[in-house]
C-alpha cells in the first residue's frame, strides 16, 4: 500500500514538474518520457515474445517426451497382453492336446499312433499316460 502511494504521489509530482517548465523544456522532458515508454514498450513486446517462444519450445518439447513415454507404455503393455494372450492360447491347446490323447488312448491305439498323431514326442505321450494309468 506504501509503494501504490509512493507511486502515485512520484506521477503527480512529476506532473507539477511537467505543467511549470517553459515549453522548450517541455519538449525535451515529453521527448525523455516518451523515449522511455518506448524502450519500455520494446523491452515488453520481447519479453513477451521470449515467453511465448519458451513456452512452444516447452510445449513441442513435453509433446515429444509424451508421445515417446506414450509409445513405450503402449509397447509394454502390449508385450503383457500378447503373454496372457499367449498363456490362455497355449493352455487351451494343451487341454485341447491332451484330451485327443486319451481319446485315442480309450480307444486303445498305441503310444506310438497316439504321439504322431498329435505330432508329440513319444517320451511325453508315455508320461501323460502313466498320469492317466495310475
Amino acid at each position: 500500500m506504501i509503494a501504490e502511494m509512493s507511486k502515485k504521489i512520484s506521477d503527480v509530482v512529476e506532473q507539477l514538474k511537467y505543467i511549470t517548465l517553459n515549453e522548450r523544456k517541455r519538449m525535451l522532458y515529453e521527448d525523455r518520457i516518451k523515449k522511455r515508454r518506448d524502450a519500455w514498450a520494446r523491452e515488453e513486446f520481447v519479453r513477451r515474445e521470449g515467453i511465448q517462444l519458451g513456452r512452444e519450445e516447452v510445449r513441442k518439447e513435453g509433446f515429444k517426451l509424451g508421445r515417446e513415454e506414450g509409445i513405450q507404455l503402449g509397447r509394454e503393455e502390449g508385450r503383457q497382453l500378447g503373454r496372457e494372450e499367449g498363456r490362455q492360447l497355449g493352455r487351451e491347446e494343451g487341454r485341447q492336446l491332451v484330451k485327443k490323447l486319451i481319446m485315442m488312448h480309450l480307444e486303445h491305439k498305441s503310444p506310438e499312433e497316439i504321439a504322431e498323431a498329435c505330432q508329440i514326442p513319444l517320451e511325453k505321450v508315455l508320461e501323460i499316460l502313466s498320469y492317466v494309468d495310475n
